[in-house]
């Protein structure tokens, strides 16, 4: 359990006033327990530090105090809600009616922010004051690969643990970085290969036309966030001519084998070796088989 997650435990003393547009306590034994924990975090993060912040944070106390227990554990593996449904809630029982709503304050930021805080009290290592993992958490490769390999490689969630533990240490490109080539060390030489196939197969092989190369495209993008460079380089085989040679088998196209591919390839963009025999493989099997 991280710090942040103990407030659960005293969560029924974290009572919004409206009026006052902040917590307020009794002199209850939870009561006394509960505010000596908040102003630790208060002053550890220094919450209270930039205008608005402390007044999210008491926000998102009142919500989780307020929310359905199926709801809080949801939110204890996942970090993310409906902006546009649990965020209006937010907007229009706090953000709205107040006084310093007055066209000065954004109420989507404002919104945005008290949601990292629900994050963070809920979940078990989202913290928005730990920079590097925030920036991991958004980042849309990092998504998608949670969402087709996580469960798949659990080394995934090892690492981005690792970097929950730090205090913005270390880069979260670096710990991305390491999950990409360690996905592709596991799915092998022929990883990008397959994944590709598989998508020549749903979308057919006239996908020449501009909707239906581009359909292409996006479904290979949410396919291949571990093979950016190899993303790009199928744009630029497309560039050059080589798919639709494949495809439409001209008389006058040269292309016969996979060592023509290859050397089409070496030619016409001067891939290194190694990525053009593999991209040489890729699209005769793709086109040809």
């Amino acid at each position: 359990m991280k710090e942040w997650n103990f407030l659960l435990n005293v969560i029924d003393a974290f009572v919004y006033n409206n009026e006052e547009e902040k917590i307020v306590f009794d002199n209850s034994p939870i009561s006394i327990e509960a505010k000596k924990y908040y102003n630790t975090l208060i002053e550890k993060y220094h919450i209270d530090s930039k205008e608005n912040q402390k007044w999210a944070f008491d926000i998102a106390l009142d919500c989780v105090r307020n929310m359905k227990s199926e709801d809080r554990e949801y939110l204890t593996e996942s970090y993310e809600v409906d902006f546009f449904g649990y965020g209006l809630y937010i907007r229009n029982k706090y953000i709205h009616p107040s006084k310093r709503h007055r066209g000065f304050l954004c109420a989507d930021t404002q919104c945005s922010i008290v949601l990292e805080f629900v994050y963070t009290i809920l979940h078990r290592y989202y913290n928005r004051f730990n920079t590097q993992l925030c920036e991991l958490l958004s980042d849309w490769d990092y998504k998608s690969i949670c969402k087709l390999y996580s469960e798949q490689f659990p080394f995934i969630e090892e690492l981005t643990l690792q970097l929950a533990e730090t205090n913005d240490d270390k880069n979260y490109k670096d710990v991305l970085n390491e999950i990409k080539q360690r996905i592709r060390r596991e799915l092998g030489r022929n990883g990008f290969k397959e994944i590709f196939i598989s998508v020549i197969k749903d979308c057919g092989t006239d996908c020449l036309a501009p909707q239906s190369w581009l359909n292409l495209l996006n479904k290979l993008y949410d396919k291949t966030p571990v093979y950016n460079k190899e993303y790009h380089q199928i744009q630029a085989l497309k560039e050059i001519g080589l798919i639709s040679d494949l495809i439409s088998k001209y008389p006058h196209c040269k292309v016969e084998s996979i060592e023509d591919c290859r050397v089409y390839i070496d030619e016409k963009i001067g891939f290194k070796e190694d990525d053009a025999q593999l991209l040489a493989e890729t699209m005769w099997e793709a086109f040809r088989y």
